[in-house]
């Protein structure tokens, strides 16, 4: 059976350590953070499915971010027919935004054939940024504020809440570097655990 163009039947291109965005993100996107783009030392893994009977030696595949090429790949031999095709995207290729990642696959003798398209959202920085004394414990650049009297005199059954903050203890600065709205700070008090989103006021307003 002679192959053709615009018959393939192409799934959505795998990313194992994507994540879901946190709200409010489209639904229909994924979050592609540092730790996923720096893994491996080649970049950004990323899978492109096989395409059924259809795949033979000599197809090529073509990764793409905004519709540019960030990495290609080719069958050159029969262990890789019916295969996932495992490819890298240079890190330094990558920067932090919003983009639509897809691929396309070409057979001999054809135009390329384009996969359903993937919403992306990557995300290059730490929130908190580079830790300048990692011989200590805790994120040298992320700081909490307790009231004095609450560490002098500790809380007891009377006690309605406690005011924490989470601030720079540089007036005028941000709360921590690399805040962004939608990052989530984790508070653990003992066995208790409370989560708080950034908002945009607070990551724009320290």
């Amino acid at each position: 059976m002679t192959r053709s163009a615009g018959t393939l039947a192409l799934a959505e291109i795998t990313i194992s350590s994507k994540q879901r965005p946190n709200p409010p993100m489209p639904a229909d996107s994924w979050g592609i953070n540092i730790g996923a783009v720096t893994t491996f030392p080649e970049g950004l893994l990323v899978e492109v499915p096989p395409w059924g009977d259809d795949m033979d030696i000599g197809d090529s595949v073509n990764v793409r971010l905004n519709n540019q090429v960030m990495t290609s790949g080719f069958i050159g031999d029969n262990s890789q027919i019916g295969k996932s095709v495992p490819l890298f995207i240079e890190s330094d290729r990558l920067t932090t935004g919003y983009f639509i990642l897809d691929y396309t696959v070409t057979l001999p003798g054809t135009d390329p054939d384009p996969s359903p398209r993937t919403n992306v959202y990557i995300k290059l920085t730490r929130p908190g940024g580079r830790d300048m004394d990692p011989g200590t414990p805790g994120h040298s650049e992320l700081h909490m504020v307790i009231p004095e009297d609450i560490l002098l005199e500790g809380v007891d059954a009377d006690t309605p809440f406690v005011p924490l903050e989470i601030k720079s203890p540089v007036a005028g600065m941000p709360a921590y570097p690399n805040i962004e709205e939608r990052d989530r700070i984790f508070l653990y008090w003992g066995s208790e655990k409370i989560e708080h989103v950034v908002t945009d006021e607070e990551a724009n307003d320290p």
